[in-house]
């Protein structure tokens, strides 16, 4: 009798706890989809040229993002034009990087050069740290940083990207709208 009663309060103490114990474990935002640029509440710094001067900057972007705990795919389409500087020629980039949340560093390409990141999350914040090595000490800095953050209604994704030494200061600032389009539209520059 007296083995029963410790079975049973042992399977109790057990049922209690794997509630508790999930509880600990954050819930965290999934940023997989389709997401093209909302301009109207973006912030670009191209070489100085804001974006909130539609005269100065033209662009479209679309991100795919396909995201499963701890890796992220992310593939983007940005195109961006200067109408009225000749001297800037356009940005066209298409590029597709690999992150992982769990602490391992990765390699992805950053402006045409191979770059290791890194990857954490932040409260409910994603975010993405490059790094490049001095050529001539060997040791690695901070380059340049990439937050990500889903709205409450999980219809807005937003990206504050920024160079390291800077950030917070002059940042840019992208909202992408959620698209639940099976046909992938990237062209919606305007001419």
């Amino acid at each position: 009798m007296r083995v029963k009663f410790i079975v049973g309060l042992f399977l109790l103490a057990i049922y209690c706890a794997v509630p508790a114990f999930s509880q600990n474990k954050k819930e965290m935002p999934n940023f997989s989809g389709t997401w093209l640029i909302n301009l109207s509440k973006s912030k670009l710094n191209f070489f100085g040229l804001m974006s909130k001067d539609s005269k100065n900057i033209k662009c479209s972007s679309q991100l795919i993002i396909t995201h499963k705990e701890p890796k992220i795919n992310l593939a983007e389409d940005l195109e961006c034009n200067f109408p009225n500087n000749a001297a800037i020629k356009p940005i066209i980039k298409k590029y597709s990087s690999i992150f992982f949340t769990d602490g391992r560093e990765e390699t992805n390409t950053l402006d045409n050069k191979t770059a290791e990141s890194k990857t954490s999350w932040e409260g409910k914040k994603l975010v993405i740290t490059y790094y490049v090595t001095d050529s001539k000490s060997g040791k690695k800095n901070r380059a340049f940083i990439y937050e990500y953050k889903l709205s409450k209604d999980s219809k807005t994704l937003t990206r504050k990207s920024g160079n390291a030494s800077t950030f917070g200061t002059t940042d840019s600032k992208q909202a992408f709208n959620f698209s639940n389009s099976e046909t992938l539209v990237f062209n919606l520059l305007e001419k």
